[in-house]
């Protein structure tokens, strides 16, 4: 079993009825099934959708017929013998999942270096323009709903601490360096009992005065969601686990997973 990592986003479609420009997508705006190969500058997608009870699946794989090498190489006889793929076939080796749920208008995506690609698939598909929202939350409410931490990374800038000389004299401590120089500092724990919230917040303010860069904190919620602080802002994130074949990610045990995993998301927020 391998994991897939899935981030959380608001998605809404752009009403082209009199009223608000953008509204949350419904049950009638996505076909009951479809089965469809799309072209694409550099090759072709295949794109499934699923829609069944309280949400809507999507599995989009990829391909181009570039790069492609004249010859092939075993990987046991390290024999090599030239590439029987013709120019003009290509191997759908990239994989996107994504999962929309009706009852909390929550969308499910598996990779976010292809949000805009999945926005540009759903307008192919549907016809109307999509938007992915990310889930924003206030800094303070990051420290309230976060239960654990499990990494934080920061970069010094300089006079990290300056006006605190025992954090200042820790850090000297730690890394042996006095001078005024840059350092990523990457802490990570195992702990389920780690939550040095005054630390958190005091990293959250000397961000403020420019005194850190890129500060990442990352760690779980009550219900077991991982949150992830970066750049003022954090989002929540799921992870699930499916079969691979022939390195590639079973879809059906992706739909079922990521199906299974939001249900029980749902019963414990009812307890």
């Amino acid at each position: 079993m391998s994991t897939i990592t899935f981030s959380i986003w608001r998605l809404i479609k752009e009403n082209k009825n009199s009223g608000l420009r953008w509204e949350y997508p419904n049950k009638e705006d996505f076909p009951e099934e479809l089965d469809k190969d799309l072209d694409s500058p550099k090759g072709m997608e295949h794109v499934l959708v699923r829609k069944e009870g309280d949400g809507v699946f999507f599995a989009i794989e990829s391909g181009s017929a570039e790069p492609r090498d004249d010859f092939v190489i075993d990987i046991n006889s390290k024999e090599k013998r030239e590439n029987p793929r013709k120019e003009t076939e290509i191997e759908l080796l990239k994989q996107l999942f994504v999962y929309y749920d009706f009852k909390t208008n929550l969308l499910y995506l598996s990779d976010i270096r292809f949000r805009k690609h999945f926005e540009d698939i759903i307008h192919k598909i549907i016809g109307n323009n999509y938007i992915l929202k990310g889930i924003y939350k206030e800094k303070a409410n990051f420290l309230e709903i976060i239960k654990t931490v499990e990494e934080i990374k920061f970069v010094t800038q300089n006079d990290l601490f300056s006006a605190d000389s025992q954090k200042k004299t820790a850090l000297v401590d730690l890394t042996g360096v006095t001078d005024d120089i840059d350092l990523t500092l990457d802490i990570k724990t195992n702990s389920h009992r780690f939550r040095p919230l005054k630390f958190l917040k005091e990293l959250m303010e000397e961000e403020d005065k420019y005194a850190l860069s890129g500060l990442l904190i990352r760690g779980k919620d009550d219900k077991g969601l991982e949150c992830i602080y970066n750049q003022e802002n954090f989002i929540r994130k799921i992870n699930i686990s499916a079969e691979k074949i022939s390195g590639k990610f079973d879809v059906e045990d992706v739909r079922k997973n990521i199906q299974r995993e939001i249900k029980e998301l749902a019963n414990d927020r009812a307890k």
